[in-house]
């Protein structure tokens, strides 16, 4: 396996937790309460949308800015 790359056993698990939705007449889409648990949302809260290549993203702020954080390391490691 290729640095980077995920296992068959990680992109099964991570496939596993991804839901399709469906985007109402006001553009608004409703998250099941799973996946807001997971993410840290709480009704009312403020979210990030990110577009994430292929797919879009919804997270927690604080969240969000750690793992920006650790992805802007990993690309400065492999600079090094």
């Amino acid at each position: 396996m290729k640095r980077g790359e995920k296992s068959e056993q990680e992109r099964r698990a991570l496939a596993s937790s991804m839901v399709e939705v469906q985007i109402d007449a006001q553009g608004r889409v409703t998250l099941d309460e799973t996946l807001r648990q997971f993410a840290g949302l709480t009704p009312n809260s403020k979210v990030i949308v990110a577009g994430a290549f292929d797919r879009v993203e919804i997270w927690e702020p604080s969240r969000y800015e750690r793992m920006l954080a650790m992805g802007t390391e990993a690309i400065a490691g492999d600079e090094l």
